[in-house]
């Protein structure tokens, strides 16, 4: 009986920290649909660097899909964050989306590193 309660301990225990961790790839994802569905509102001309950064954000968001761990879009958000040097204006509202994507993937990286 003490076996089963410990193993039910321990389970509960890994399952809880299974959720802490999709906590902030959850954040992340909901920032990313966020900032997806209001440039998309915003319809922006094509070719302008808001149409880039929302081709930039559709990719990155097919790949968390289908993701359980913010380490599998890396290579995507290094995409972004190369476009976000190199295209996108210091200041600007673009720059802000920009950020907070950045920031909430980072946040998500970090507490995974922890756990």
């Amino acid at each position: 009986m003490e076996n089963s309660a410990a193993a039910a301990s321990a389970s509960d225990g890994s399952l809880r920290a299974v959720a802490e961790l999709q906590v902030p790839f959850d954040e992340f994802r909901i920032v990313l649909v966020r900032q997806i569905k209001e440039l998309t509102a915003d319809r922006p001309a094509a070719q302008s660097t808001a149409w880039y950064l929302l081709k930039y954000l559709r990719r990155i968001h097919a790949k968390v899909v289908v993701s359980t761990s913010p380490r599998e879009v890396d290579s995507t958000i290094r995409g972004l964050l190369r476009f976000y040097l190199d295209a996108v204006d210091k200041g600007s509202d673009l720059e802000t989306r920009c950020k907070e994507v950045l920031r909430y993937h980072r946040r998500s990286l970090r507490l995974q590193r922890r756990n």
